[in-house]
């Protein structure tokens, strides 16, 4: 690619094994990684099998380099929601102070988020394909719906995909045991749709 030729140019390298003789590599540790990591092939025909993917330069630790918990991951992704909605454990967060009451209400008194579906694609090649483990709403064989107004969709499913909230009050995301969970999107190219008739 012309970016990364010019790149490797304004750094003084011929080409990207140089670079690569100039990065410390991070040491992989499977028996950390393994019982979180998702399944790196696909049961979608066409879609990226991520096993040979796995960067062992850079690392995503800042103050652990070397350390092996983070080293190799394979770049699977996936959407969060976060809201002002408070629940059972949380009431409010550093993100939702100063903001109108109304924000951190649920249901139809609220002014902040309202969320008719939140729906994963995972590009096979040819077209994107839903992927039914990550999309929250309804599901048809013809894809997903849902209606914040009426209490469909999101409203129905939201639980199933509750994640630990801290920096805002709630957050959601499609999560589960390393291969068992969903293996979210992954190269060549991955889209999520979010349907909502306001997001505060």
């Amino acid at each position: 690619q012309p970016e990364c030729q010019a790149y490797l140019a304004r750094k003084g390298f011929a080409n990207p094994w140089q670079l690569r003789s100039r990065l410390q590599r991070c040491s992989l540790n499977r028996a950390q990684q393994d019982p979180y990591a998702p399944n790196p092939r696909s049961s979608i025909p066409g879609v990226t099998d991520t096993t040979p993917l796995s960067c062992r330069y850079g690392h995503p630790s800042y103050y652990n380099a070397a350390g092996g918990t983070c080293c190799g991951w394979r770049p699977h992704f996936n959407w969060v929601v976060a809201t002002c909605e408070p629940n059972s454990h949380q009431q409010e967060s550093n993100f939702c102070y100063g903001l109108p009451a109304c924000v951190a209400k649920a249901g139809k008194d609220s002014c902040g988020a309202k969320i008719n579906y939140v729906a994963a694609y995972q590009y096979d090649g040819t077209e994107f394909v839903m992927l039914d483990e990550s999309t929250a709403g309804i599901l048809h064989p013809d894809g997903v719906e849902g209606e914040f107004s009426k209490g469909t969709g999101w409203e129905q499913v939201k639980d199933k995909f509750t994640w630990r909230s801290g920096d805002w009050t709630s957050k959601w995301a499609p999560w589960g045991d390393g291969s068992n969970g969903p293996r979210g999107g992954t190269p060549p190219a991955m889209m999520w749709v979010l349907s909502a008739d306001s997001f505060y």
